[in-house]
């Protein structure tokens, strides 16, 4: 089986149970995956804007990789 995960840092844990007919149920231990980008940039917007109004946009760049990068950001309206 093949998923995408999602590109924030997210773990899934979970386990399966199975029946069969001459074996009876049978049940997975617990397993988990984690989901990882090591570079990506994060906007915190407002939940609601007034036509007119100025609003704070925060952009956080999250950098976990080993060497230090130059970045550029650019907001388009």
């Amino acid at each position: 089986m093949t998923t995408t995960l999602p590109d924030t840092l997210t773990e899934w844990i979970g386990n399966s149970l199975c029946t069969h007919p001459d074996s009876g149920v049978g049940v997975s231990e617990l397993t988990g995956i984690t989901g990882f980008q090591p570079f990506f940039v994060s906007l915190t917007l407002p939940y609601s804007a007034v036509r007119g109004e100025i609003l704070p946009v925060v952009a956080t760049v999250f950098n976990y990789l080993q060497d230090c990068i130059s970045v550029s950001i650019s907001y388009r309206f």
